[in-house]
């Protein structure tokens, strides 16, 4: 029976579904819950064009009208839509490996299939938790602009204590605390009961308390680390996070979504393997939507992350279930 090679593995349609199981799993956003699978976006991504349009109307409000014997007509609400955009991320990572660490057992477990797709899989699952965190970082960077219109109301996502003490560290007052993290939540509005994530800064984690930790296990809420959130002099960005505060698709690139390409002089003709992989990705926050450049069909991550690239469609803070607590630390 013949043996099968890295490139029969790769090239497998079970090789791509393990693969794209591990990044569900490796993706703190998406384990997590508070970035939730599209249909549409996976709609979208099969297909063609840089950018997708989701529709959405925008809640009712108004008192509504007291009924009389009256002549009078009544003055009906407008029903006001809205579009967000959202742009395709297309993005390949390429691996390599020398024949000469094979030979001598460079690669780990009894099967190497399994390994390479759970490797590859954990990086994509981290990598949409990279850009994601380029996006939400750009939202934040808009809603700190001043609004164009009625677009929103300046940091109205934002609870700052820095400014408490009069600029200072304060034990309990400007540092992070099951108190200023309630407070954080309650700009969430209606969604402030469906708060499920808090990413915080390694040096903001270390002061937890088991207390604290289990304060935050009975409210629901999951703690995870990021030392890739904003920070410097003391002051540390804290994101809070609703549930479905995001949604995602992730697939295979329409051609040649694994490759392997060998080179068989490289070592001194001992070899090398590069097997490359390719994804379609698109992560929209809710309510907002991505006016940036498409310049060559591709977002960057630093265009991801600018203020310029992104502006709110849902006008109402309560209908946005993302948030962000910055505080001082010693």
């Amino acid at each position: 029976m013949p043996v099968a090679t890295l490139p029969d593995w790769i090239y497998s349609n079970a090789f791509s579904t393990y693969s794209n199981l591990a990044t569900k799993q490796f993706s703190k956003l998406i384990s997590s819950g508070v970035m939730v699978e599209s249909a549409d976006l996976a709609n979208f991504l099969a297909g063609e064009g840089d950018t997708y349009t989701a529709r959405f109307a925008l809640d009712l409000s108004g008192d509504s009208d007291v009924s009389d014997d009256s002549n009078t007509a009544a003055t009906p609400a407008a029903l006001v839509g809205v579009g967000q955009k959202i742009a395709r991320l297309i993005r390949n990572k390429s691996f390599a490996y020398k024949s000469v660490i094979k030979e001598k057992g460079g690669v780990p477990g009894d099967d190497p299939a399994k390994f390479t797709a759970t490797s590859i899989g954990s990086y994509w699952g981290r990598e949409a938790d990279k850009l994601a965190h380029q996006i939400i970082t750009g939202v934040f960077a808009d809603n700190a602009a001043p609004p164009t219109g009625t677009e929103h109301v300046q940091n109205d996502m934002t609870f700052d204590l820095t400014t408490a003490n009069s600029g200072t560290y304060a034990a309990g007052i400007t540092d992070f605390s099951i108190k200023s993290m309630e407070l954080a939540r309650a700009t969430l509005g209606e969604w402030m009961e469906d708060l499920r994530l808090v990413l915080v800064h390694p040096t903001v984690y270390a002061k937890f308390t088991d207390a604290m930790l289990d304060s935050f296990a009975r409210r629901g809420v999951t703690i995870i680390q990021s030392g890739s959130l904003p920070f410097g002099s003391n002051l540390y960005h804290s994101w809070l996070f609703g549930a479905g505060a995001l949604q995602y698709a992730i697939v295979d690139a329409k051609e040649e979504p694994y490759e392997v390409s060998r080179n068989a002089l490289t070592g001194k003709g001992g070899g090398e393997t590069t097997i490359i992989t390719r994804k379609n990705l698109a992560i929209a926050p809710l309510g907002t939507s991505y006016v940036g450049s498409t310049a060559s069909g591709q977002p960057t991550n630093a265009t991801l992350a600018a203020a310029a690239s992104w502006v709110r469609v849902y006008p109402e803070r309560a209908q946005i279930p993302i948030a962000r607590l910055i505080t001082r630390e010693a």
